[in-house]
């Protein structure tokens, strides 16, 4: 639906000695249909976190490979010491060391493709804002222009 439609969406954060500003805009077929501002003041803004969520997919297929490879290779290993057969125990050992690869693999993929990050403020009055797919390295910067403003309750996360 959002390549099709061509529905995007674009924030700009902001920070001032008044507060941090949150402008949103999204754009459909090309054109700008919404654009909504979101503006908290320094004494209105409670926290801040900064959230860094990898690709679970491929984390999920690491982490199958490993326990396949471990599983039927120790099944076979453990098969092939019992019938004395060296060729067994070798190929066994092969499993083993293709599913543990292919889950470092899969870790090495997931580095790779990257974190999405997302930032998330809460007012004072207990509003929730939420602005998502940034670059760690500019959300971080953003975290720290906040905490000159006086956000000293700002993290971390990843979940």
């Amino acid at each position: 639906g959002r390549l099709l439609l061509g529905l995007r969406r674009a924030a700009v954060l902001r920070t001032s000695p008044e507060g941090v500003t949150i402008v949103e805009r999204t754009w459909l077929l090309g054109r700008r249909v919404a654009e909504r501002s979101a503006a908290v003041g320094r004494e209105g803004l409670a926290v801040l976190r900064v959230e860094r969520r990898t690709p679970l997919f491929v984390l999920l297929f690491g982490l199958l490979c490993a326990t396949l490879g471990a599983g039927v290779g120790l099944y076979r290993f453990l098969d092939g010491i019992r019938g004395e057969y060296a060729a067994t125990v070798g190929f066994a050992l092969l499993l083993v060391g293709l599913g543990v690869g292919a889950d470092l693999v899969a870790l090495w993929a997931a580095e790779r493709m990257g974190a999405r990050v997302s930032l998330t403020l809460r007012t004072a009055d207990g509003r929730w804002l939420r602005v998502g797919g940034l670059e760690h390295a500019r959300a971080m910067r953003f975290v720290a222009q906040a905490r000159q403003l006086g956000c000293h309750d700002s993290e971390e996360a990843t979940p």
